[in-house]
């Protein structure tokens, strides 16, 4: 499927950039999700030279970005060959790259990572768990979160526009 944004011009005034949206083929969902180009010359993403999102789901896997084929999603060929982004939807993971001593773990709802050419991944993602062992442990968990330092800032933030 088609996904297109029209993206409104900036007031020169306005402190928040919006980010430039753009046409691109496929769907994200839950788990793995890695943007790239096809190279098939008769695939119509090709031609328009438009990032295909091809989603790998719950899994582990491993590549080099620039030298591992993936099956594009508008021609269904394996020609999908220069991963540029990496989103992580709906899911716990960890990713770690060839340049990286350590790799970085995360939970959020949606997060996106920048791929690197001549670089090897391994990306793994696993469905969101709760991982509190009792109901003491869970309340206590639930504590912690609320006197987060996140979560006062988005008070204060939202205190500002007397949200809450």
């Amino acid at each position: 499927s088609l996904q297109e944004t029209v993206v409104t011009p900036m007031n020169k005034n306005q402190s928040l950039q919006k980010e430039q949206e753009q046409t691109e083929i496929g769907k994200t969902k839950p788990g793995i999700n890695l943007q790239g180009y096809c190279i098939n010359e008769t695939c119509l993403a090709a031609k328009a030279k438009l990032p295909v999102w091809i989603n790998i789901g719950f899994d582990d896997i491993k590549f080099i970005s620039d030298k591992t084929s993936f099956i594009c999603p508008d021609c269904k060929k394996s020609a999908v060959t220069s991963v540029i982004k990496a989103m992580f939807y709906n899911s716990e993971h960890s990713i770690s790259s060839s340049n990286d001593s350590m790799p970085v773990k995360d939970n959020n709802y949606q997060c996106a990572y920048t791929i690197k050419p001549g670089l090897s991944y391994e990306l793994k993602a696993n469905k969101i768990r709760q991982h509190a062992k009792s109901i003491e442990d869970l309340r206590e968990r639930s504590e912690h979160a609320m006197n987060s330092t996140e979560i006062k800032n988005l008070v204060t933030e939202l205190q500002k526009y007397e949200i809450t």
